[in-house]
């Protein structure tokens, strides 16, 4: 585990590392702040960027008492240190990862998915009518492809920005755009879906359309279908 994260590119696009990176990072934030909430329910509160302020991310010039202090864990009589919750997260993680592999899921692509979800998604039949997915989708915290996703729920996407745009200041006619889905919100509609597997492929269309041909927008050729 620890030979891939060393191996590691930093770019959630593929691979275990992005999957191993994230569970590290949550399991490290509750090691080092869970233990100050006296509530187990608002343990939830317990936010993975606090570790990073600690740190004093991205400058690095951290206070390593401020760390070990929040590091001490009050339910023991040891003085727990920052490196010690690092093992611990360390150890959590590969358990995690054990399992994952045991079911032959360690592939970012195979867990970071994205789904679309209508509202009346939830009701059986009308899930295969307006529902859509799941899509592989490459990025996640923190990345220029930036994604949330609820760790209980093993990476699945819950949010993204609804759309990209790449825009040229010297020549706008030369921008281009894509939409996360479609722009009608009419299952039946072919503009319902017809933008997400250029979004998921990060693809993009022309932003301008030429005089007197108001709807002619040049489609990028579409990657394969989703998963």
């Amino acid at each position: 585990m620890l030979g891939k994260m060393q191996a590691w590119d930093r770019r959630a696009d593929a691979g275990t590392a992005p999957l191993i990176f994230y569970r590290f990072e949550k399991y490290l934030a509750e090691e080092m702040f869970a233990d100050e909430f006296v509530d187990a329910e608002h343990r939830s509160l317990v936010s993975r960027s606090w570790i990073y302020r600690l740190l004093n991310y991205p400058q690095g010039r951290y206070d390593t008492g401020a760390l070990n202090r929040w590091a001490d864990d009050q339910a023991t009589k040891k003085k727990e240190m920052f490196p010690d919750m690092v093992e611990r997260a360390l150890e959590r993680t590969d358990t995690d990862f054990t399992k994952w592999s045991e079911a032959g899921n360690t592939a970012w692509a195979d867990v970071h998915t994205l789904t679309y979800t209508h509202p009346l998604g939830a009701v059986f039949p009308l899930k295969y009518f307006l529902n859509r997915g799941p899509y592989a989708v490459r990025g996640g915290r923190d990345c220029v492809m930036t994604s949330t996703f609820r760790d209980r729920d093993n990476f699945k996407v819950v949010h993204l920005s609804t759309f990209r745009m790449i825009l040229d200041m010297g020549n706008p006619e030369n921008s281009r755009m894509i939409n996360s889905s479609g722009q009608s919100g009419h299952f039946m509609s072919r503009f319902y879906d017809d933008q997400i597997r250029l979004y998921v492929a990060e693809k993009y269309r022309d932003f301008y359309n030429p005089p007197g041909k108001a709807w002619l927008i040049r489609l990028i050729p579409l990657p394969p279908p989703p998963l």
